[in-house]
């Protein structure tokens, strides 16, 4: 008992000392001052606590000012401003990037045509390749500057010459122009997992099925020779002159043997794919513009969600879970007359054990969650105001109460207590369904799902119908995404 009090003392002090890393990611952040904030023993002014210290303490001046003048933010404004901005920043570098590629091209190929009519002095030149960018430029110029390295994401290299042990590579061809009329292809490496497919090319009037592979990063079709002449049926098939360069990721220059169009049948339909041939031995690849003409790829901008009629039918059997209540809007702070409630909300690290070969979620969100508790008597009288019209009292939990939180989230836990596959955070409620496939934990998913309908029919919580997010592979507990 006599070491508690030193041992708050000092970790209110680590938290009050706690400062954003640098390249520490907002979310990275928040949730290392949550752990923080533990064992600091606040109780209700924790989340209070938590907003002051990530206004002060974040790096970004601008944004600590605009959070700083916003008299009415909140903790979750707050939060999803940092994580707005940082996307916004990491969005902007890329485009930065791809900007400082195309300026260093054009430069590269400015400085080969002045080259026939002068020579620059041996002081301004840079015969060597540079560590950072890999190519030669003159002194102080580096166009990796301030450049974000997308292998490793630190900063002022590219990813071509990062050093750091990553992922090994496929080839990724990118293509450029000269003043030469010539193409350029850039072949690099990105990802040690290919993906195959087989396509039936038409050779003579038959059906020949070739194995190729899928690469959306390349911007033309490449074949080895010796694979060619196996798909045609010829040792010295004619191919056409080509006007193609292929750069390899040594930034070795290479000329094809030629090109040739072969047809492809594919979905009923017959395509004509024109082809690099190399004389390396190599089978097929097609870019990611046959890939999309042959329908073999489809690009996908949201999250995959499972089809499954059974969970959609479980809501639908309980929609008056989704229905409305009519309470009233304003709340009427009371934070000055209130004690605050001592109930300990779960931290994230606590609930991600309970996630482990989970494989399919449902997001529910409560209906303005404090307005389903009603107050009692005495409660009630407490938050009575004037009117116009008269004295008019709350029957039910006003929002901006400070013990609010606290007790919507101590009641909710009771709603939930002993479901399987179910957790309440805040006043959202998490579903997940665990098992080695996914018919399996689709199976164990909808059994919990079921059980939470009923149990909320009973406590009488209402949902909100337009939150809901279900049979999702993944899904969202404190601000971290689980898949």
């Amino acid at each position: 008992m006599k070491t508690s009090r030193p041992q708050k003392k000092y970790e209110r002090a680590v938290f009050n000392l706690a400062k954003q890393e640098e390249n520490e990611k907002y979310v990275d952040y928040f949730n290392r001052l949550r752990t923080l904030l533990k064992n600091c023993q606040y109780g209700t002014l924790e989340d209070d606590l938590l907003l002051d210290k990530i206004i002060c303490s974040i790096k970004d001046t601008s944004l600590r000012e605009r959070l700083w003048m916003d008299r009415n933010i909140t903790l979750d404004q707050a939060i999803d401003k940092c994580k707005a901005k940082e996307l916004s920043q990491q969005q902007l570098r890329n485009i930065e990037e791809s900007h400082d590629e195309v300026k260093k091209f054009q430069k590269r190929t400015q400085d080969k045509n002045n080259s026939k009519n002068f020579r620059e002095p041996n002081s301004k030149r840079q015969d060597k390749e540079c560590k950072y960018c890999g190519y030669t430029h003159e002194p102080g110029k580096c166009p990796a500057k301030r450049v974000t390295c997308k292998k490793c994401s630190k900063k002022d290299h590219y990813a071509r010459v990062c050093y750091s042990k990553g992922k090994n590579t496929v080839k990724e061809i990118g293509s450029e122009r000269e003043e030469n009329e010539e193409d350029i292809l850039n072949i690099t490496t990105r990802n040690p997992k290919q993906i195959n497919t087989e396509l039936d090319f038409i050779i003579n009037d038959e059906i020949i099925k070739v194995s190729c592979q899928l690469d959306t990063g390349a911007t033309c079709n490449v074949v080895g020779y010796e694979e060619f002449c196996k798909i045609v049926g010829s040792s010295s098939p004619k191919v056409e002159k080509s006007s193609t360069t292929l750069k390899c990721f040594s930034d070795k220059m290479v000329k094809p043997v030629g090109q040739a169009t072969l047809k492809c049948l594919k979905h009923h339909k017959v395509y004509k794919i024109k082809f690099e041939i190399v004389s390396w031995k190599h089978r097929p690849l097609l870019s990611a513009e046959a890939c999309e003409q042959l329908r073999l790829i489809k690009v996908c901008n949201k999250v995959e969600k499972l089809e499954n009629e059974e969970a959609q039918e479980i809501i639908n059997r309980y929609a008056e879970v989704f229905e409305g209540m009519g309470c009233i809007e304003d709340p009427l702070h009371l934070n000055q007359a209130l004690r605050g409630c001592d109930y300990q909300m779960p931290t994230i690290e606590e609930i991600l054990p309970e996630l482990a070969d989970a494989r399919v979620f449902t997001t529910l969100d409560a209906k303005k969650g404090f307005w389903q508790l009603k107050l009692n008597d005495e409660s009630s009288k407490l938050t009575s105001f004037w009117t116009p019209f008269g004295k008019y009292k709350y029957l039910r939990l006003p929002f901006g109460v400070k013990p609010a939180m606290q007790i919507y989230q101590k009641k909710q836990h009771e709603i939930v207590q002993g479901l399987r596959g179910t957790i309440a955070i805040a006043d959202d409620i998490l579903v997940y369904g665990k098992g080695k496939t996914d018919e399996e934990a689709i199976r164990n998913h909808n059994r919990n799902l079921e059980k939470l309908m009923k149990r909320l029919k009973t406590a009488n919580l209402k949902l909100n119908k337009e939150k809901n997010k279900a049979m999702s592979k993944e899904g969202e507990v404190l601000w971290s995404h689980i898949d």
